[in-house]
């Protein structure tokens, strides 16, 4: 009614007789609107006590059953007066049932396809991230802000995608840096830029930390599932407990689809620990870093060669391999490291030497850093 009400109010000339406006009828018993007429008259003046227009319809009168005409006075009509183009929802209103069976037999379809199409358990909602971890030993959160932070964050920053980054410096000597990408953006490309911006800023990084190393993984800064590792009855001390998982359980859940990485919070690796006496030390004239070089020298990887190893004389028959000792593993063999020789004078006609168990203790402990 509002249509034709602005079409007479704008003034079309002959509107109603150009163009004839359809108007759809149903009796009480019909589904629907079966019946086409038209609109031949519309008042263009609202009724201020009911807000509506008077129109008024023409529709055919069909013969009924035994010679009488399908529309009577007196009979109640449901009228439906289209203001638009026909819309495709408007065939599935006036036709329920079926409606009803074709969306039955679309959820029976779905129903089948779901076993074979692929669907995203976990789609992304969260913005791709890569983890770049360092430490730098016997340095406080400033000396590794300084040293370590600056030079990688400035090379790492505007990264292709990037969308932010925050970094961490702890007190243990400790450095994370956590960039985060687009959505949709290849995390195996990501990374490669990355690790190419890190790579660039090793040269000014401490000589200690480029000789550890750092790491560049993809990785999420959220913690997905939390697993603690106890000892009802006390028998294992926190070392063990530390120690289990790391051998044999952090291995096994690395390689389930879906983990990016495992931390183990509160650490503890077996370790040997060496403590020195400093008045020992004073005594004999020595520091801590002679201690710590004589160690790096007399426990590293041997490699002993072999005996009748090709060239060899034309009568050798037999070849045997040489098994010295190499990188040590006792507190005792450590405790023997040879610190320092003293030279022979006439209260020590012999020879003296210094080792690390005359300085210090040497013990297996956890790892300190």
């Amino acid at each position: 009614m509002l249509r034709v009400t602005r079409m007479l109010l704008a003034a079309k000339e002959n509107v109603l007789r150009t163009k004839k406006i359809p108007i759809l009828m149903g009796v009480a018993d019909e589904e629907g609107f079966p019946h086409t007429g038209f609109v031949d008259f519309a008042d263009n003046v609202v009724d201020p006590s009911t807000g509506t227009v008077t129109a008024r319809g023409v529709f055919a009168n069909p013969a009924a059953p035994f010679g009488s005409r399908l529309l009577r006075p007196g009979m109640f009509l449901r009228i439906r007066l289209p203001l638009g183009e026909p819309m495709l929802s408007g065939f599935f209103i006036e036709h329920p049932i079926f409606a009803s069976v074709l969306s039955i037999l679309i959820t029976v379809a779905g129903g089948i396809a779901v076993l074979s199409l692929p669907i995203a358990q976990y789609p992304e909602i969260t913005p791709p991230t890569v983890q770049v971890s360092c430490s730098y030993l016997g340095a406080n959160a400033q000396v590794v802000a300084d040293t370590v932070a600056a030079p990688i964050e400035q090379q790492v920053n505007g990264v292709e995608n990037m969308l932010y980054m925050s970094s961490q410096s702890g007190n243990d000597g400790s450095y994370m840096l956590t960039v985060a990408f687009d959505l949709g953006t290849d995390l195996n490309s990501a990374l490669v830029l990355v690790q190419n911006r890190v790579s660039l800023a090793m040269p000014q990084l401490p000589d200690v930390v480029q000789r550890q190393g750092v790491t560049v993984k993809k990785k999420s800064p959220h913690i997905l599932l939390c697993v603690n590792f106890v000892s009802p009855d006390g028998r294992y001390d926190d070392l063990y407990r530390s120690n289990y998982p790391t051998i044999y359980v952090k291995h096994e859940l690395a390689r389930v689809e879906g983990v990016g990485d495992i931390n183990l919070l509160g650490q503890r690796d077996y370790s040997i620990r060496v403590w020195l006496d400093p008045h020992q030390l004073a005594s004999r004239n020595l520091t801590a870093g002679d201690v710590v070089s004589a160690v790096q020298q007399q426990s590293i990887p041997l490699s002993a060669g072999a005996i009748g190893q090709q060239p060899s004389l034309p009568r050798e028959e037999s070849q045997v391999t040489i098994d010295g000792l190499g990188r040590l593993t006792e507190p005792d063999e450590f405790g023997n490291i040879i610190v320092k020789a003293l030279p022979s004078d006439l209260r020590h006609p012999t020879l003296r030497v210094v080792r690390v168990r005359d300085v210090g203790r040497v013990e297996l402990g956890a790892q300190s850093g």
